[in-house]
């Protein structure tokens, strides 16, 4: 199937380009990645926790995929 072309046409695009530039889409962009890395620092270091106290690896995937799921369900109502 042929794809759909875009609304937007390129010069359209090249002129939004400066506003990812804007001091406000930075910080949030910039908070977004500060949240993104203190997880995954936490999620890697749970693991070896997690390992280091006996629990199989399985168990810990098991863990993981119900964390990912209970997270969905909670955007899904929220």
């Amino acid at each position: 199937r042929p794809r759909k072309a875009s609304p937007l046409s390129a010069t359209e695009i090249q002129h939004q380009a400066p506003s990812l530039f804007n001091a406000y889409f930075l910080c949030f962009t910039l908070g977004v990645g500060v949240i993104t890395a203190s997880h995954a620092f936490l999620y890697g270091f749970v693991s070896i926790y997690w390992k280091s106290i006996g629990i199989g690896d399985s168990v810990v995937g098991l863990l993981w995929a119900w964390g990912v799921v209970s997270e969905v369900c909670m955007f899904l109502f929220f």
